[in-house]
Formats: structure tokens, sequence, C-alpha cells
């Protein structure tokens, strides 16, 4: 009745390269929506007649925004610590380009997208 479903597959930037992350398969947590599911739907079904109910999520996916937030972190606190303005010693896992940061704009966004389901019996 409420099946929820996303899109499985890796996002574009703007300028087209693929920087994001595939998301997460939902498979490993079937089980639990399912669960979710079926409570949503006796609550509906257990609601007086004439009675709406609205189900809202406070925030989408944070995964990709929180990773790539980490990511910004390490390079700026690296730009900190570094004695030189020698990039080339700078270790991968420092760095933060503009297309991290195209990258960490587009996951912000999407992280703020919620979910809302609507009712009425």
């Amino acid at each position: 009745m409420h099946h929820h479903k996303r899109e499985d597959g890796a996002e574009s930037s703007s300028n087209g390269s693929d920087l994001l992350v595939a998301p997460a398969p939902l498979e490993p947590h079937v089980a639990l929506l399912e669960q979710l599911d079926e409570q949503i739907d006796r609550l509906a079904r257990g609601l007086p007649t004439g009675t709406g109910l609205i189900v809202l999520s406070g925030h989408g996916d944070t995964r990709d925004a929180v990773r790539l937030g980490a990511k910004r972190r390490r390079a700026n606190e690296y730009s900190q610590r570094a004695s030189t303005a020698d990039d080339t010693a700078r270790p991968a896992e420092c760095t933060f380009s503009e297309m991290d940061l195209e990258s960490l704009r587009t996951a912000v966004a999407k992280a703020r997208m919620g979910i809302a389901m609507f009712t009425a019996r």
C-alpha cells in the first residue's frame, strides 16, 4: 500500500561526470521497510472515517553529504597544518576539488529533500 522505491543508479553532477557513488541498495533494509509499511497501514486502517494521516521524514539520504563534508574538513585541516604550499605532497584523502564542492552541494540539496505520504480514511 505505501511502498516507496528509490531509483538505483549513479548520479551525475551538473557537468555530466559521474561523481556521486551509486545509492546503497535497499535489499538489506527490505524487511524493515515492509514492517514500517505494515505499521503505517495498520495505523491508517484504525483511524476514524474522515481522518487524514500525514507521514513526513525530516530529511532524505545524508550519506553522501556526510562523506563529502568529512572529506572537505580533512582537506581544510591538512591545509591549516601544512607548512608548505606544495600540493604535490598532499595525500589524496586530503584533497577537495571544485568537482567535490559541486558534488557536496548536490548531496546537501538531496539530503534536504524528505518524503511525504498523505492518506485519508
